[in-house]
């Protein structure tokens, strides 16, 4: 499908995980779906954390640290409107043969994709 390889040429390659190493095919769609469409998409995804923010007139500037950690892993655990949009502005961009082995391990999936987002989110604001 033309649709498809355009999707899969937009994503940036990653040379840092060894393809090799991996053991299970979660593993595999994580390191080679799911991380290089992250990295396309992280300009959106720290968009849509910081209008999620302001929305919520949450400051995280004004708290510690620590506190920013937490408030971040509760927005994760706590807030399915804010993981929904941020789980699909990934999932958009699989292909459709992507989309089925997706499902096939969805619950897997989601939780590895929330973690990586939530990390690279909290990468940036707790940035010193």
């Amino acid at each position: 499908m033309k649709r498809d390889n355009k999707i899969v040429d937009l994503r940036p390659i990653i040379t840092t995980v060894d393809l090799e190493l991996v053991k299970s095919k979660e593993e595999q769609f994580q390191n080679e779906v799911l991380r290089p469409i992250i990295k396309f998409q992280h300009e959106l995804i720290l968009l849509i954390f910081n209008t999620y923010l302001q929305n919520k007139k949450i400051d995280l500037e004004s708290i510690s640290s620590e506190k920013r950690y937490d408030r971040i892993t509760s927005f994760f655990q706590n807030d399915r409107d804010l993981v929904s949009e941020l789980k699909w502005v990934i999932v958009a961009y699989f292909t459709s043969v992507e989309y089925q082995n997706y499902n096939s391990m969805k619950s897997d999936i989601n939780k590895r994709l929330v973690q990586i987002i939530k990390e690279r989110i909290l990468s940036v604001v707790l940035k010193p």
